[in-house]
């Protein structure tokens, strides 16, 4: 005769646990909204710091630009405070673009993404430096404000191991 053992397992709370995880990988928009503000606050603290998300600091301005917000009264002001002209007898400084980093409506993130930018024509070039002026004769230096800074990332990791928290779901 043969002893026969039989083993049930009953697997219900771990099912609720993989249908949860996949729920909330179908639509994870409030992570993309935390994500989102993450991000908005590191562009903020590089106009702050006057440094890149990454701890770099941006370069000086230039004579010309020194000179030009002194004859204004404005000297020297912050980096990328300035850009708000027609012309440059007409120079004043602003905080335009870094107002215009936009990470507060709903068309900043969703189901699966999370963005910030500007709308200022002028942004590109100062993320990214390059030729501008009359004839692209004068070259801007790359002053990046938008990226993530080591903060960040480590509020996201922890926003997105909270997400993903199945602890919470089963009585294990």
């Amino acid at each position: 005769m043969t002893d026969t053992i039989k083993i049930t397992l009953d697997d219900a709370e771990t099912q609720a646990a993989f249908a949860e995880l996949n729920r909330r990988s179908t639509d994870m928009t409030e992570l993309m909204r935390r994500i989102t503000g993450h991000m908005a606050d590191a562009a903020e603290d590089s106009f702050a710091r006057q440094r890149s998300p990454d701890n770099v600091p941006w370069v000086d301005l230039s004579r010309f630009t020194k000179a030009a917000r002194a004859k204004r009264g404005h000297a020297p002001g912050q980096k990328l405070q300035v850009r708000d002209f027609l012309e440059w007898q007409k120079l004043r400084v602003t905080g335009t673009l870094a107002a215009s980093v936009t990470a507060q409506t709903a068309r900043t993130w969703g189901r699966d993404f999370a963005q910030i930018g500007s709308n200022v024509p002028y942004a590109r070039i100062h993320q990214l430096g390059g030729k501008a002026g009359r004839n692209h004769k004068v070259t801007i230096p790359a002053r990046p404000f938008l990226g993530l800074s080591s903060e960040a990332k480590q509020a996201i990791k922890a926003d997105t191991i909270a997400w993903l928290d199945l602890n919470r779901f089963t009585a294990g």
